[in-house]
C-alpha cells in the first residue's frame, strides 16, 4: 500500500496546488518520505530534540509553508490539513481572513476539539487508519 496515495486520494478531486508533508527525520529505511516525494510531496524533515523529545521545528515549518501558500495563491482555495494539533488554528484564522475553506483530516483520537470547531470540515481517517499504518511487501 501507497501512504502517499491515500494521502493523494483525500484530495477528493480537487486540483493539489501544493503538497508538503513535514517532520521528523525519518530513519533511513522509512520508504515514507522518499515515496511522498516521488509522488510531488514537498518534504521537510528537522531533527528531534532527542533531550526533550519536542518536534517544535515541525510545526513551526508547516505553519510557516502553509501561511506561504495561502498569502502568494492568487485567489482563495482549500486548506487541507492533515494535524490535530490546536497549534495549527492561526493557520486556519490566516486561511479564513484570505476567503480560504479549511478542511481538518485525522485520526479522532488525535484531533484538537478547538481546532475541529474552528475549520470548516472535519474528515475522519479512522476507517483507513490500519491502511496508513501499515506497508505491503
Amino acid at each position: 500500500m501507497d501512504e502517499c496515495l491515500i494521502l493523494v486520494d483525500n484530495s477528493n478531486g480537487h486540483r493539489i496546488i501544493k503538497a508538503i508533508l513535514v517532520g521528523t527525520t525519518p530513519p533511513p529505511n522509512d520508504s515514507l518520505w522518499s515515496a511522498a516525494a516521488s509522488q510531488g510531496f514537498e518534504v521537510k524533515t528537522h531533527k528531534k530534540n532527542f533531550s526533550t523529545g519536542e518536534e517544535k521545528a515541525v510545526d513551526t515549518e508547516l505553519l510557516a509553508s502553509g501561511l506561504k501558500i495561502i498569502y502568494k495563491h492568487p485567489h482563495p482555495a482549500i486548506l487541507k490539513l492533515l494535524s490535530g494539533d490546536r497549534d495549527f488554528i492561526p493557520l486556519v484564522e490566516s486561511a479564513y481572513e484570505e476567503g480560504w475553506e479549511t478542511e481538518l483530516w485525522g485520526v479522532s483520537a488525535s484531533i484538537s476539539n478547538e481546532l475541529s470547531q474552528t475549520v470548516s470540515r472535519v474528515q475522519l481517517l479512522d476507517s483507513i487508519f490500519d491502511q496508513i499504518g501499515r506497508s505491503e511487501n
